[in-house]
């Protein structure tokens, strides 16, 4: 088969990703898109090309984006997802909250390098807002919220 065949079969199945300011393009199935409202909506356009020209997105930044791709990737595609929780649990440990997935949040930040983890997980939490997943944005406004619970009086105040 081709290379001009193969590209256009697979960008029937595929959607291409990338951020503006990175050569580098993600991959991800079609069905997972659904999971974002914004590449949801990109589906009518992207559907009347025949070539592999991404999606440039140009919030955040690239590992930002790498982050959300492959969180898609991981929990979509393997489909062990798991619901946002409504609020934190109070005194449980953030692996409680994320459960399977905590590995994955895991490495963006350190819990005790308070302000800047709360700047860091807002920027992540701006791609994952502007994509639209959801629930994505909601584990990541649990995590923010798990650990301003566990700040005191004095440090909450600094941020203000």
């Amino acid at each position: 088969m081709s290379n001009t065949k193969k590209q256009t079969d697979e960008s029937k199945t595929m959607l291409y990703i990338k951020h503006e300011k990175q050569t580098d393009m993600y991959t991800i199935s079609k069905d997972i898109s659904k999971y974002s409202t914004y590449l949801h909506n990109m589906l009518d356009i992207v559907m009347n090309c025949n070539d592999a020209n991404p999606i440039v997105i140009k919030h955040g930044e690239p590992k930002h984006l790498a982050f959300v791709v492959s969180y898609m990737k991981k929990c979509l595609e393997e489909k062990t997802e798991k619901q946002a929780p409504e609020k934190p649990l109070k005194s449980v440990h953030l692996s409680v909250i994320l459960k399977d997935e905590y590995e994955l949040f895991n490495n963006l930040v350190k819990i005790e390098d308070f302000p800047n983890n709360i700047y860091v997980l807002h920027d992540y939490m701006k791609v994952a807002d502007y994509l639209g997943c959801k629930q994505l944005f909601d584990k990541f406004s649990s995590v923010v919220a798990h650990i301003l619970m566990n700040q005191s009086i004095e440090k909450l105040n600094a941020i203000v």
